[in-house]
């Protein structure tokens, strides 16, 4: 992250005021530049990808260090291989591919002048053109990487283990940050984002019961989670159980409009729409 960044407001603030300095943007009303402040040097081209892979899996996308303290952020990717492994069925790779071809729409859209680039991630009938995107460059090579944006993440579809809920749950994160690689039609890479963490603990905890009432009775995720031991996991049970409460807490030392925050990340290939 650059030091300009909304996320890096608030530790930088802290730092300043605490020497007795006023930094312009601390004040409350004060909104500090973004990287796509920066307009674009001439008339953009853009291009528009169809995400048909994105694994949230630690495994394969925790790359991107969001927070600048030298460790590769995804919090809820290491949440999710925690689950699967406990509970397979869990597992989100093919499920959640399966949607992205059907039901839940989600791209990529590169606004490029020459080496300059900005990247929206967002629902297909939407974008974000109130939101900053993620600035940076691609080399002539087609790496690219750009930070400091805004991205929305389908947050329900991905918990959606059932196949109950057609609510994608779109939920709007900061700190977007992409290291990818354009290759004619295709862009493939790792994203990674900051989401809420209020907003991630109230969203995930009714899925996975809902997940872990279908398990088998011996499950032991479920056994924990039924704290009544009525046979049926509800929200406010999981919510309840320390284990929950670890693999949802804040991992970033972001705080982001008043809220801490907690890091997904995405391994992704997706292909141009013409």
């Amino acid at each position: 992250m650059l030091p300009n960044a909304k996320t890096s407001l608030v530790p930088l603030c802290s730092i300043v005021t605490g020497i007795g300095l006023l930094a312009a943007g601390c004040g409350d009303n004060l909104a500090p530049d973004r990287l796509d402040d920066v307009s674009l040097p001439c008339p953009d081209e853009q291009m528009t990808f169809k995400l048909d892979r994105a694994d949230v899996s630690a495994v394969v996308a925790q790359e991107i260090d969001l927070d600048g303290n030298d460790r590769p952020d995804n919090a809820l990717g290491r949440a999710h291989d925690l689950v699967a492994a406990l509970a397979p069925g869990f597992n989100t790779t093919d499920r959640f591919r399966g949607r992205l071809a059907t039901d839940v729409a989600w791209t990529i859209t590169l606004d490029r002048c020459k080496e300059d680039v900005r990247v929206t991630i967002a629902p297909t009938d939407t974008g974000l053109p109130h939101y900053p995107r993620a600035a940076g460059i691609v080399s002539p090579d087609g790496v690219l990487f750009a930070e400091d944006g805004t991205g929305q993440v389908p947050l329900l579809a991905l918990a959606d283990a059932t196949g109950t809920n057609t609510n994608a749950g779109w939920r709007t994160g900061d700190a977007l940050t992409i290291r990818a690689k354009l290759d004619g039609d295709t862009l493939s890479g790792v994203f990674a984002m900051a989401l809420p963490t209020a907003t991630v603990k109230a969203d995930l905890a009714a899925p996975i019961a809902e997940f872990l009432t279908t398990e088998p009775a011996d499950n032991a995720m479920r056994i924990v989670a039924d704290a009544n031991k009525d046979d049926v996991v509800t929200a406010e049970e999981v919510a309840a159980t320390t284990t929950y409460g670890g693999m949802t807490q804040s991992d970033l030392s972001l705080v982001i409009d008043g809220e801490p925050q907690t890091s997904i990340a995405f391994r992704f290939h997706a292909t141009a729409r013409r």
